[in-house]
Parts: structure tokens; C-alpha cells; sequence
């Protein structure tokens, strides 16, 4: 984290609210710490605990801390930022526990899950028992996809299906999470809405929703509110423009790749080959029909907007490697096309025997 960039609980601890973090941080320590980031009240436990008590990814301990916090509050305007460790590998659970979830695709990642919504339940439990927490905003989401090939253990601990591919990768299973929210009396409860939003909407959205001009307050921001998608003004999928940069190898196996979507239409930018792929998410939100061939100038306008768009920011480009060894590029990235791993119908554990080699 940058340390002249404005997080969220900067910005509303300046309009006084209290402010605390419990959980994996992530981001650096001195000058980028949750302390000199607008935290006053910091937590970070280890990223596994004892299951029978703290919880295997602490997160028994860390929502007991979090509740100190919001009750501590008295009704004073506070954000309680809460990043769990869980499920981020590597998992450890009760054997009780596992055995009772022995019918779930992996039981051991099941478990965890398990665990982390009853946190989650004890937490939601506490603001509805807290009177002065009557206007307390819920967000409930994740940072990626999940894991859908093996990594820390010799077979997957989940999958995406219908989507393709998971963490680390720019197809729908890697980019499209959780959002969950709830704020009584505010938000109507119970709708589901189509519409794709971004994760950078939120800080915008807030300070929106508390009376803060965010653009006077932080200044030109790349997400924006999304109050009036949630309040009923629309639930249909409209023609805003998402555009994303990912110019690594990553340890899930993909490779350095772009990708925009513009209402239906995704294209993903192939770095290496300068290939495009172009899904209509409307009929394939499997992303597994490429239709560039067949809409030619749809595919050449998003591919221009995508590069337009890299010039903007500086994204870094990437350069040739005179180490590439080319027989391990096609063992890992042609032989074997992992954003093509499908675990839907598949047993984990099945899978984690095919693609054993792959990982070695």
C-alpha cells in the first residue's frame, strides 16, 4: 500500500468515526500499517489458530475482538473492518467437523466455510442485539475467485462452476464474487441484482450514503455510487465499461493477461500471443465459445478501449524473458490449459490425481 494514498477509514475517521481492523492487514508495515492508515484500534492474530477455540483460521478470536469494538463504540459512528484469514490456504479443521461435511466436494474446505459463517452469525447477532447499532451497513464480500486448481494440497479445495477458471485468473470464476450487503431500513431486503458492479464502488457508495461528497473528500476515484442501484433504481446490467490488468504468472497457473467487459461482451487480452478471446456473457457466461472470429469489429473496438485504457493508468507492460524455457511454458500454459479445470461434476479428489503432474 502506498502510504500517500487515502484508505477508507482515513477519509471517515477525519468526519469522526472510530475506526478498527481485525484480521489479515496484507498490505505492508510502518508507514503502511492499519495503524498510520487511519486504524485506531488494530488486530492482526496469526493466520491459523486451534479449531476447538480461537478457530483453525482465527476467526472465532478475531470476531470476539470485532464485537469488543462495535460495542466499545457507544453509538458513535464507527467502521470495523473485519479481513478474515479464512479460507486462505492452508486449512485446519476439527476432525469431528470434517467428518460431518465428508459429502461436500472437499469436506476440509467445507468445514471451513462452516466455521467462518457461524463467526459471521455471532458477529450479525451482536449489532441486532445492540441497539445503538440499530444503522449499522453490512458488506460481506471476497478479494478473488476461489481456488480451483491444486495448490497446498493435492487436490482442490473448491470450484467456480458454471464459471471458468478461479483465483488469479481474468475469466468470470476469478473475478466474479460475493457482495452481500445489509442495511435495515435502507437497502430492501431480499433482492438480487444482475447489474455488475466493482468492489471500488463501495468507498464512493458510502460516503455517498453518510452525506460526504467523494469527490470533494478524496478526489477523482475509479469506482463510483452505486446507492441508487441499491435503493431500486435498476437491476438490469447496463453498458458501464470494467476494464482489468494482470501482467503476471501467477502460482494458479495463468498467464499475463488483459481483459474488458462492456455490458455482454468480455474480451481477454492474451499478452504472450497477442491472442483475443471475445465471450457474449449474455449466452456463455461459462466463457467457453470464442466469438471474435465472428464479431470482428466488436472484438478490435473493446481490444482499442483496453489499450486506450493501459495507456491512462501507465499499467506496466510486460517484456520479453531470455530465460523462457519452452518446454516448461508448454508442459504448464499448452499441454494442460487450466483455466479449463472444471470442477462442478468432478471429484476433487480425482482431479487432484489428474493434475498432479501439472502442479509439480
Amino acid at each position: 500500500l502506498m502510504p500517500s494514498g487515502q484508505t477508507f477509514a482515513e477519509v471517515l475517521k477525519r468526519s469522526g468515526y472510530a475506526t478498527g481492523m481485525f484480521g489479515k492487514w496484507h498490505l505492508g508495515g510502518g508507514a503502511s500499517s492499519p495503524k498510520a492508515q487511519g486504524f485506531d484500534v488494530v488486530f492482526e492474530p496469526p493466520g491459523n489458530g486451534d479449531p476447538a477455540k480461537a478457530g483453525g483460521k482465527n476467526e472465532n478470536w478475531i470476531t470476539d475482538k470485532a464485537i469488543e469494538f462495535l460495542k466499545a463504540s457507544g453509538g458513535k459512528p464507527c467502521l470495523c473492518y473485519i479481513p478474515h484469514h479464512s479460507p486462505h490456504i492452508m486449512l485446519k479443521e476439527m476432525e469431528s467437523k470434517v467428518a460431518a461435511n465428508a459429502h461436500a466436494w472437499n469436506p476440509l474446505y467445507a468445514s471451513s466455510i462452516e466455521s467462518l459463517d457461524a463467526a459471521i452469525g455471532r458477529l450479525l447477532g451482536a449489532i441486532d442485539e445492540t441497539p445503538e447499532l440499530a444503522n449499522t451497513w453490512v458488506i460481506f464480500t471476497s478479494d478473488n475467485g476461489g481456488l480451483h486448481v491444486p495448490e497446498g494440497y493435492r487436490q482442490p479445495v473448491t470450484h467456480n462452476g458454471p464459471y471458468r477458471a478461479g483465483k488469479g485468473y481474468l475469466y468470470e470464476g476469478g473475478l466474479r464474487i460475493p457482495l452481500l450487503m445489509r442495511w435495515p431500513g435502507n437497502i430492501p431486503a431480499g433482492r438480487v441484482i444482475e447489474e455488475p458492479v466493482s468492489l471500488m464502488d463501495i468507498l464512493p457508495t458510502i460516503l455517498t450514503a453518510i452525506g460526504i461528497d467523494p469527490a470533494r473528500s478524496v478526489g477523482p476515484l475509479d469506482g463510483q455510487s452505486i446507492l441508487p442501484i441499491l435503493q431500486g433504481a435498476s437491476s438490469k446490467p447496463n453498458d458501464r465499461t470494467f476494464y482489468w490488468h494482470l501482467p503476471h504468472y501467477t502460482n494458479q497457473g495463468s498467464k499475463p493477461t488483459g481483459a474488458i467487459r462492456k455490458g455482454r461482451w468480455k474480451l481477454v487480452h492474451d499478452y504472450e500471443t497477442d491472442a483475443v478471446e471475445l465471450f457474449d456473457l449474455n449466452t456463455d457466461v461459462a466463457e467457453s465459445m470464442n466469438v471474435a472470429s465472428q464479431n470482428d469489429d466488436i472484438a478490435q473496438e473493446l481490444k482499442r478501449s483496453l489499450d486506450t485504457w493501459k495507456q491512462s493508468v501507465g499499467a506496466q507492460p510486460c517484456q520479453p524473458n531470455p530465460d523462457w524455457n519452452a518446454d516448461l511454458h508448454r508442459a504448464i500454459y499448452i499441454d494442460r490449459d487450466s483455466s479449463r479445470l472444471r470442477g462442478q461434476s468432478d471429484k476433487a479428489v480425482d482431479i487432484g490425481e489428474a493434475w498432479a503432474p501439472w502442479r509439480e
